[in-house]
């Protein structure tokens, strides 16, 4: 989990929860690669600058609709 560098445990928690959250609406398992790979979108955007959960989910809703419209 790329998570290792946030050390506030509320902070951990909403990104843990975040990427959960995204995975179950993709129907992607805990323990697939692809698991993984929405934990490093979800930090990829929260070094970005983006800290709620809501701006999170708004970045990464935009990027994945990018990235199937081409």
């Amino acid at each position: 989990m790329p998570f290792r560098d946030v050390a506030d445990p509320e902070k951990l928690a909403m990104l843990t929860a975040l990427v959960d959250d995204i995975c179950d609406d993709a129907d992607i398992e805990r323990t697939s690669p692809e698991y993984a790979d929405a934990a490093y979108m979800v930090m990829r955007f929260y070094w970005a600058g983006y800290r709620t959960s809501d701006q999170l989910k708004a970045a990464i809703h935009k990027a994945m609709g990018r990235e199937h419209c081409g």
